[in-house]
């Protein structure tokens, strides 16, 4: 918006300005769509024939996890 507000009165400066941001813009798009496609891939396994592999932070409850970090620094003291 900037260079736009600066460049008002030169047409050739302006078009080539717009140019680079547009060009900018498609690069980044296209960044963003294959960032969005790669992780849905990667988060739904489709390319993944086997079984899901849960973490244990998504599987178990919150009191479970406390007390299995308790032990485990118990452990880990002892």
């Amino acid at each position: 918006m900037a260079w736009s507000a600066v460049q008002a009165g030169h047409h050739k400066a302006l078009v080539a300005g717009n140019a680079v941001l547009v060009t900018v813009l498609v690069f980044s798009m296209l960044t963003l769509l294959v960032a969005s496609v790669d992780h849905l891939v990667k988060a739904h396994n489709f390319l993944d024939v086997g079984p899901v592999v849960v973490a244990d932070r998504y599987d178990r409850s919150h009191t479970e996890m406390q007390e299995r970090l308790e032990t485990n620094r118990e452990a880990l003291r002892l």
